[in-house]
């Protein structure tokens, strides 16, 4: 209704919530006009910033478009629209065929965009079609991109999550990530393991414990001490938990658009950083990196880059899947 308030304050839904009260009550009706082309020095086609002139050609009605009362919107119909159709004004027929060059660019726009959101949703994009009906009983099966309509945290119309539904965007992350920490950790330990074996001492794993222990006031053997069973339990599930936790820090943090193995390197190096150059020297867990050989340093930090990048990656292919 013209000039009619929307209630905004507090209600970030509130312009939606008024047009589907609107349909709700009044239905809706649109009148389509076109412009003929009557002066092609006037009213140039490629040009798309050139208005054509109304005195040489009126608008003109050639349809009205009118709906009865009925719901406007519904969640599950967002999702077949949103994550299922695709929707091009070179959709229709050959006769009817788009002109210019904005829309020859829309065509491989829109091809484009239609083909990346059926990858990443998981979901075949369908053109329009006669007789198409959206329905409310179809299955939530796709429709697991954060922030639609009605589905976004935090605000007064968000829906409470209840089990097999999927996570939000924030908690997507945190998870997906966790679950990275924990895959790229479990890598680390394999490789640790391996290590100790063909060298016959302690990892690096066995011997931070050791020094844990030490520092907390708890007998321990000395780093070189072949490791027992307990031992290597300890070890190996202290640095699961640490990578669990350090993952879902990565996750949380993570920016939306940067690349797993970009954001997965700097990451790693960041966390060797931290571990090593901060907290490690400061609980006298490990030296100083100015005192550690050379070695020491290129071995620990290729060791935390390839947790970074595992952890990058596998949070990413998670993140698409829940």
């Amino acid at each position: 209704m013209k000039n009619a308030p929307v209630k905004l304050t507090g209600w970030p839904n509130g312009l939606r919530a008024a047009v589907i009260d609107h349909f709700r009550q009044h239905g809706g009706e649109w009148e389509l006009r076109v412009q003929l082309r009557t002066n092609a020095g006037t009213m140039p086609v490629e040009d798309a910033s050139v208005p054509w002139p109304e005195n040489e050609s009126p608008y003109v009605p050639v349809a009205v478009i009118t709906v009865p009362r009925q719901p406007a919107w519904s969640e599950e119909w967002a999702r077949q629209v949103d994550d299922e159709l695709s929707f091009s004004p070179w959709h229709g027929v050959a006769a009817h065929q788009p002109l210019g060059s904005v829309n020859r660019a829309r065509k491989e726009a829109y091809a484009m965009s239609a083909g990346f959101r059926a990858a990443h949703n998981r979901c075949p994009i369908h053109e329009p079609r006669a007789g198409l009906e959206l329905s409310e009983q179809a299955p939530s099966v796709y429709g697991r991109a954060p922030g639609r309509e009605g589905r976004r945290p935090h605000t007064p119309d968000a829906r409470p999550r209840t089990l097999g539904q999927p996570l939000n965007g924030s908690a997507r992350k945190v998870v997906a990530g966790a679950v990275g920490g924990l895959a790229a950790g479990a890598l680390l330990s394999a490789i640790f393991l391996g290590m100790e074996t063909a060298a016959d001492e302690p990892s690096d794993l066995v011997k931070l414990k050791r020094r844990t222990g030490r520092v907390i006031g708890r007998a321990e053997s000395w780093d070189r001490a072949r490791p027992g069973a307990g031992d290597q339990a300890v070890s190996h599930a202290g640095h699961l938990a640490l990578s669990l936790a350090a993952g879902a820090a990565y996750g949380a943090a993570k920016p939306d658009a940067a690349s797993p193995l970009v954001a997965g390197g700097v990451f790693g190096a960041g966390f060797y950083a931290l571990a090593f150059g901060v907290l490690g020297p400061a609980l006298r867990i490990t030296p100083p990196l100015r005192t550690d050989p050379s070695s020491s340093i290129v071995r620990h930090g290729l060791f935390h880059v390839l947790f970074g990048v595992t952890t990058a990656v596998v949070a990413d292919r998670v993140a698409r899947r829940i």
